[in-house]
């Protein structure tokens, strides 16, 4: 059986940090797009995502925080980019040709994210979800829902209003 994005998103439940153990399919939507960040593989829901925009050309902003890469403008419209790996901790490195930025509805407006590299659309219901794990500790915990169990390796999935916010 199949449903659209939108009939998913209408059935999410509003979205919280989750401290128990399990994170339901109905919170992360059916089917998540899965980016790259250094060695790390992390997932959005789909029905966030507005699009992707590979090798975008971002204009940097002076004196910006230090996670805000700069503005890109997207069909006359001028939308913020947060720089994935600063958000979550990470080392912020020069743009590879690989990168690309995802295009995220957050909030009722659209905010970019670069990111490494993006990889596919994964669907949820095919793998095995959990909340974070209590009391990691991780730089950037905080913008987390839950971790999925692929067949070979673990899917971080991310609170796309925490990072963007």
């Amino acid at each position: 059986m199949s449903r659209t994005a939108s009939a998913a998103a209408a059935e999410r439940t509003p979205r919280g940090h989750r401290h128990d153990a399990q994170v339901s399919h109905r919170e992360t939507g059916p089917y998540v797009l899965a980016f790259q960040l250094a060695d790390d593989e992390f997932g959005v829901d789909v029905a966030c995502v507005a699009r992707v925009i590979p090798n975008a050309g971002v204009t940097p902003v002076p004196n910006s925080p230090a996670h805000i890469r700069g503005l890109l403008s997207l069909e006359g419209r001028i939308i913020p980019v947060i720089d994935a790996r600063v958000r979550l901790g990470r080392p912020r490195i020069s743009e590879s040709a690989q990168a690309s930025v995802i295009v995220l509805n957050v909030a009722g407006g659209l905010t970019g994210l670069v990111v490494d590299a993006v990889g596919g659309v994964l669907r949820v219901g095919e793998i095995d979800c959990a909340a974070p794990p209590a009391g990691a500790g991780m730089e950037g915990a905080r913008y987390l829902r839950g971790v999925a169990r692929l067949k070979d390796r673990w899917l971080v999935l991310l609170d796309v209003g925490r990072v963007c916010a």
